[in-house]
């Protein structure tokens, strides 16, 4: 079965959908794909040349007979009426999104919506797409989410949301997400995080929230992500990292916490993350600690000195 990405072609201003395999090609005027030595019009492709203009569909991943994954510069054409089985949907450069538009879309597994002027999306948008296990929500303007926007989506392995203007999450959003293994929160402008916000996500290895405005970071907020590994919070405005931040963990292996401001950390922190098995802690740009470490065990202790005597207790 063959596999290709092909480029859709240029024809009085609509598209021409020309997918090859086990003949002869003839490279014509309007062509862009050279050294291809087959060619056969795949069923329907003359339903895109009729309903779409060039701005809508920019390349199409085509496996065998079917239409795989379709990359868009517009919303407004409902896509998966015309290829039910189709998987992947890149959406890039647009002003909003439909909110209908993934009604249809039942088998997409894997959906990008990137540089788009959204700010909101309605509760009910991935409803239907109970396959989806990676999402990309990534540069655009969302400044908070539904709390149920993921709860049908058992599937999920990853989500970004990286680069929104997200200030607030509800507590739950991220509850029901039993498989989640990457979440990416970082460059937003997140203060506070709920107490319970990453309750349930047992299987999630990586946690990206650096580049946020956070203050503070509740008690024991981590200490459900028992398979957590790699934790970024750097560029953010802590300023004390008590010991019931992050719960017991000893699975951590990359702690990257430089450019925050603390000025004191409770040293049963330590503890409380096996430091001995940390791999890396960055800590440069503090108040207190400015350096990075690389397998120091007990060494840091000492290291830490300031911030230990800065320490005062969360207040209850």
């Amino acid at each position: 079965m063959l596999n290709f990405r092909l480029t859709l072609l240029l024809a009085s201003m609509t598209i021409q959908v020309t997918l090859c395999f086990k003949c002869e090609f003839q490279k014509d005027k309007y062509s862009t794909i050279e050294n291809i030595d087959c060619c056969n019009i795949v069923p329907d492709s003359s339903d895109i040349a009729q309903n779409f203009s060039l701005e809508v569909v920019t390349d199409v991943d085509y496996n065998g007979t079917e239409i795989g994954s379709i990359h868009m510069s517009e919303t407004e054409y409902p896509i998966c009426k015309m290829f039910p089985n189709l998987e992947q949907i890149c959406i890039n450069d647009v002003k909003s999104v439909d909110e209908n538009f993934l009604n249809h879309c039942k088998k997409v597994d894997k959906l990008t919506i990137i540089t788009t002027e959204m700010e909101e999306l309605p509760e009910n948008f991935f409803h239907n797409n109970l396959e989806l296990y990676r999402i990309t929500l990534k540069n655009n303007k969302l400044k908070t989410l539904p709390e149920n926007i993921f709860t049908r989506l058992k599937e999920l392995l990853s989500i970004n949301l990286s680069e929104n203007q997200i200030t607030f999450l509800p507590a739950n959003i991220f509850n029901s997400l039993p498989k989640l293994e990457r979440l990416y929160l970082d460059y937003n402008k997140i203060q506070t995080l709920p107490p319970n916000l990453f309750d349930g996500l047992s299987n999630l290895e990586v946690l990206a929230l650096d580049h946020n405005e956070i203050l503070d970071l509740p008690k024991n907020i981590f200490t459900s992500l028992v398979n957590l590994n790699t934790l970024y919070l750097y560029n953010n405005n802590l300023t004390v990292l008590h010991s019931d931040s992050f719960g017991i963990h000893r699975q951590f292996s990359d702690v990257t916490l430089h450019s925050n401001k603390f000025v004191a950390i409770d040293e049963k922190w330590f503890d409380n993350t096996n430091i001995e098995n940390i791999t890396m802690i960055d800590v440069e740009n503090n108040i207190c600690v400015n350096k990075i470490f690389f397998n120091e065990g007990e060494d840091l202790r000492e290291e830490f000195k300031t911030c230990f005597e800065n320490y005062r207790p969360r207040e209850e």
